[in-house]
């Protein structure tokens, strides 16, 4: 947390050395396009794991600096809900994980076109995603948590982030975003043992709703 408190002090104070910035909030859905198999560890197998897509929300600010080409670095928290079912031995169980993250998109655009009325912006660069709380639980049948089985969650993912963004009167920002980012869960804890999971990069899209000043 302390180095996260750093890196948005330093983004702050870079952006008043610029002569032209904005600052902006903005609010959304995210969307997970799927979380990659967990592979059969310890007698439980999650080879046959089913998963709904994951919903969630977003909301932060944005500090933008320049014109037609700027930098944008963004603060912002996100949330995400998601449930699965996998099979051991003939029975299914329900695994429920929410994802609670501080996401630091560090973003360079290019204004397409300008129109007075209307710009069309893209959107490119890493982001960096913070734990903020996320957990998860394995229940039985009869709805009883699963004791000993728990995920473990990485402090810190890294991924790359892109997108188009429309702009009304210069002031209403309408963005769409695809992400692809590191899971934030690493490991699955069996007891004292702990397990490597096979979770793939999780891929995600934002739409986002903000007004920037």
């Amino acid at each position: 947390m302390k180095k996260l408190i750093f890196v948005c002090t330093f983004l702050l104070c870079t952006s008043i050395a610029f002569a032209e910035f904005s600052f902006g909030v903005k609010a959304g859905y995210t969307s997970s396009l799927g979380i990659g198999n967990i592979e059969e560890i310890s007698g439980y197998n999650m080879g046959s794991i089913k998963s709904d897509i994951a919903n969630g929300f977003h909301a932060g600010i944005l500090l933008r600096m320049g014109k037609r080409v700027y930098f944008q670095p963004e603060l912002l928290y996100n949330m995400q809900k998601n449930n699965y079912q996998f099979s051991y031995d003939g029975t299914t169980y329900d695994k429920k994980i929410t994802v609670s993250t501080i996401d630091l998109p560090l973003l360079a655009g290019v204004k397409l076109f300008d129109l007075k009325i209307l710009n069309m912006r893209l959107v490119l660069g890493p982001k960096v995603r913070f734990n903020a709380g996320s957990l998860s639980e394995f229940k039985d049948p009869n709805g009883q948590i699963l004791p000993g089985i728990e995920d473990q969650f990485r402090k810190a993912s890294f991924g790359l982030e892109t997108g188009l963004g429309v702009e009304l009167f210069n002031l209403i920002n309408l963005d769409i975003r695809y992400n692809l980012i590191q899971n934030i869960t690493k490991d699955i804890k069996l007891g004292e043992e702990i397990k490597n999971s096979a979770y793939d990069p999780l891929n995600t899209f934002l739409i986002s709703l903000g007004i920037v000043f």
